[in-house]
């Protein structure tokens, strides 16, 4: 009784399946797709209001963070092996 509902968390992307390179400026699915799962991962909070689907500077201090969790140079920029982390 009384008791407020836990707040909605974003659900994990069942698999993520990164096809290309990305980097500031970058936009559309693969961006969304990498922000959802930096979120699940808890690499990344987007502001209220903030759209997904756009790579600017908040992906790109979450895409270092999680290049650094895993051991890989920490570039802010999606290449190969931070693609081949990402779609394990």
């Amino acid at each position: 009784t009384g008791v407020a509902p836990a707040p909605a968390t974003p659900a994990v992307p069942a698999a993520v399946l990164l096809t290309s390179d990305l980097r500031v400026g970058s936009k559309g699915a693969q961006v969304e797709a990498l922000q959802r799962f930096l979120v699940a991962q808890g690499f990344l909070v987007m502001p209220r209001g903030v759209a997904f689907g756009t790579y600017g500077g908040l992906t790109v201090k979450a895409v270092a963070k999680y290049q650094k969790s895993k051991g890989l140079s920490a570039s802010g920029a999606v290449n190969a092996a931070t693609r081949s982390a990402i779609n394990r």
